[in-house]
């Protein structure tokens, strides 16, 4: 991933053009100790999402939300339109979404989030464990 592909995405509000989205996007909540984990790293998200896509519509405004409240920079790209960047991110051969990938300031991967959490965990759970490592 490099700055020129990612910029290409678009934000929350420019992909989704669900009603539901948006409610779900509007009933997120943090904790003040979950938004000052969040806001301590400084993280790009690249988000591979389709909004016909059950998991989709349940990650995707829930994680746009914490990378907004963080002051993280999202970009969303249909998985359908981008052929080669779904590719480059396929998960044990398949075409799961969304997939979320967490980058630092230089492109760098820090972590991935596919489809759904674990069997047993929120995704906030789930987050704060993959992003653990990147806080250091």
């Amino acid at each position: 991933m490099n700055r020129e592909t990612f910029s290409r995405g678009k934000s929350f509000t420019e992909y989704t053009t669900s009603p539901e989205s948006l409610r779900a996007y509007q009933q997120v909540s943090l904790s003040l100790e979950d938004q000052e984990f969040f806001s301590s790293l400084k993280l790009k998200v690249l988000c591979i999402s389709e909004e016909w896509c059950k998991d989709c519509k349940r990650e995707v405004p829930f994680i746009a939300y914490i990378s907004d409240t963080a002051h993280w920079e999202m970009k969303i790209f249909r998985r359908d339109e981008n052929p080669n960047l779904m590719k480059e991110y396929t998960t044990l051969g398949s075409r799961r979404i969304p997939v979320f990938v967490f980058f630092n300031a230089d492109f760098n991967e820090v972590g991935r989030f596919i489809e759904k959490s674990p069997e047993g965990k929120t995704t906030l759970q789930a987050l704060k464990e993959i992003l653990t490592t990147a806080s250091g």
